[in-house]
């Protein structure tokens, strides 16, 4: 939870209280390098006190990731009322994982201010603290995160990504310092409904002071989104905050982005983020501060959806679904939001490790009487190429693409025969995947009398190894029909079912 300091009139529970900016600057600061807490200075020309503070703490080489804002005037320009948004940004600040952020040698502009050298050596007084993505491999069975998100990182040239890899990153596995998705999850959330269209300016924070002394009083509500580097919504927010009838602008300002792991983010981000943007919208989205106000004082282009509270309370994914399958769209992207997984149904023999693997549970064989099947379901796939990398027969491609016509229903990619037990008749699997079992082992000498539990469900191989199944209850002409069925396709002579005493 985020420490609060507030000074002015703001009412704000549980705040350190100062008497003006110079105060509220020392106590920020003293919390964010003794204490190493996050904090957010609280009131009317707050943004001030953070872009003078966060720039100090940047030459001095310190974690200036900890520190967040919150001016009363943002409140007015979103509509909402101040404990709301008040609520909105403790949310979306506790979720960033400030205290985790990244330090390194830094920008070619960075000067090295005198304090820092007197602190530390000179190697350390150069350093400073970046966006570089902190990873979660737990949410992928603590697979390496290079296994899945090896694209989102590769979009950026500097080891272990860049603002953009998160961007691009479709379950967030990886999360920066100044801005998590899961985080404008909770924002959005605690100010939902909004009255009426509006903006959402994703902006630096260090240009943001600027930014609400020009926005006087827009005509419709503008909510600001604080964050450290530009580059760093998806497209799956970007949609979302339409869902929710805010037209998201991405202001180009500020120090921040000339950060070098930021700087290395804004041509991935254009090329492929904003790119997949304008294909599905139509809209621009990177603007500077200048077009970005005289935008503001225009009427919202948003696509909105009908009751989009039910959407939100599950994520901010089924509201971009929900857009997309509004305007009826299909198109490839240039981003990991979705695939349209592609199978050569001669090659896949349904063996299921492609579901198994899986790590969003996009993909599942189901097993029905006669038919066995691999499904799909569109709304979950994101793109990370997984299920290719795994499938031993090399039937899958996973082109990045969105088509609207596949959301919120199991697709069919793959129906194919299935056998059934030869003991208790229950269906078993697919015909192919056991054949091309069949196979591998005849061409290893195999003899049929050795696969009987090849052909069993589970309950019956059990009971088989135990020896509670006799060779009367086993239907070996079944057996041998599959097996000569694979032994013909291979040129060889089949072979006489064992003779039942």
């Amino acid at each position: 939870m985020a420490r609060a300091v507030a000074f002015g009139s703001v009412e704000v529970p549980s705040a350190v209280r100062v008497k003006g900016p110079e105060e509220a600057k020392k106590e920020a600061r003293r919390i964010a390098v003794e204490e190493k807490d996050k904090v957010i200075i609280v009131g009317k020309g707050a943004w001030k006190v953070y872009a003078e503070l966060a720039h100090e703490m940047r030459m001095n080489s310190e974690n200036f990731y900890l520190l967040e804002a919150l001016d009363p005037v943002e409140a007015r320009l979103a509509g909402l009322s101040w404990g709301r948004l008040l609520l909105s940004r403790i949310a979306y600040t506790a979720r960033r994982p400030a205290e985790k952020a990244f330090s390194e040698l830094g920008s070619p502009e960075k000067r090295v201010t005198r304090r820092a050298l007197l602190r530390g050596t000179i190697v350390e007084a150069a350093m400073e603290y970046t966006e570089k993505p902190v990873e979660d491999t737990v949410l992928c069975r603590n697979i390496a995160i290079e296994k899945y998100c090896e694209n989102c990182l590769k979009a950026c040239e500097l080891e272990g990504g860049c603002p953009v890899s998160a961007a691009l990153c479709g379950i967030e596995l990886l999360y920066l310092p100044g801005y998590t998705r899961s985080g404008l999850h909770d924002a959005l959330r605690s100010m939902a409904p909004l009255e009426k269209p509006g903006y959402a300016l994703i902006a630096p924070r260090s240009s943001i002071a600027e930014l609400l002394e020009k926005l006087s009083d827009p005509p419709n509500p503008v909510v600001i989104v604080p964050v450290s580097c530009p580059y760093v919504a998806g497209l799956e927010e970007l949609l979302a905050l339409h869902a929710l009838g805010l037209q998201p602008v991405v202001v180009e300002a500020g120090w921040e982005p000339e950060i070098k792991r930021c700087r290395e983010s804004r041509n991935p981000y254009r090329d492929m983020v904003e790119s997949d943007y304008v294909k599905i919208t139509g809209l621009r989205l990177i603007h500077s501060p200048e077009e970005a106000i005289e935008l503001v004082n225009g009427e919202p282009q948003v696509l909105s959806v009908e009751n989009p509270g039910q959407y939100l309370a599950r994520g901010l994914r089924p509201l971009a679904l929900a857009v997309l399958k509004k305007l009826g769209i299909a198109a490839d992207l240039s981003t990991g939001f979705s695939s349209v997984l592609r199978v050569d149904t001669e090659k896949c023999t349904l063996c299921g490790a492609c579901a198994y693997e899986c790590p969003t549970n996009a993909l599942k064989v189901k097993e029905a009487t006669d038919v066995s099947a691999l499904l799909f379901l569109h709304d979950r796939c994101i793109a990370c190429g997984y299920c290719e990398e795994v499938c031993p027969e090399n039937a899958l491609s996973v082109p990045r693409a969105v088509n609207a016509n596949l959301i919120n229903t199991w697709t069919p990619l793959v129906l194919k025969e299935s056998l059934r037990c030869i003991v208790c008749g229950e269906p078993l699997g697919a015909t192919a995947m056991i054949e091309k079992t069949i196979e591998r082992l005849i061409l290893k000498g195999f003899h049929p009398e050795n696969m009987p539990q090849l052909l069993m469900c589970e309950s019956c191989k059990q009971k088989y190894s135990l020896g509670m199944i006799s060779d009367d209850q086993i239907d070996y002409e079944a057996l041998y029909r599959v097996v000569n069925r694979v032994r013909r396709r291979l040129g060889l002579e089949p072979l006489e079912p064992p003779k039942k005493k």
